[in-house]
């Protein structure tokens, strides 16, 4: 089996999903970041191979799709609590979601360990 075939599928999947919830531009940000964190550090050009690439897709991944929950949550939060400042309800999503998003990356990080 090709190495590359599985971080390749992930990514256009990852992307796709992006595309269909409007949020080209997260990823561009997210990716623009990712490389510029490669020019400032030269030891890990040489660390990359097919298993690095899958974990940082699932890192970019898990940061992009916790954009999106919050961003829903907040648009839910708006028909609930319309009394309410924004900050208040931009406050209480971030809260509402995380836990979730704790639980998420400690169940990936026990299973990569």
């Amino acid at each position: 089996m090709n190495d590359g075939l599985i971080p390749n599928r992930y990514a256009k999947a990852l992307f796709k999903v992006a595309v269909e919830k409007g949020e080209q531009a997260e990823i561009y940000t997210q990716m623009k970041q990712l490389v510029a964190s490669f020019d400032e550090m030269p030891a890990l050009k040489a660390a990359v191979n097919n298993p690095f690439i899958a974990g940082i897709l699932t890192v970019v991944g898990y940061s992009i799709n916790d954009t999106i929950v919050i961003f829903d949550r907040i648009r839910e939060n708006i028909k609930y609590m319309r009394k309410g400042s924004t900050e208040e309800i931009i406050d209480r999503s971030i809260t509402q979601t995380l836990g979730r998003s704790l639980m998420t990356s400690a169940t990936t990080l026990i299973v990569m360990v």
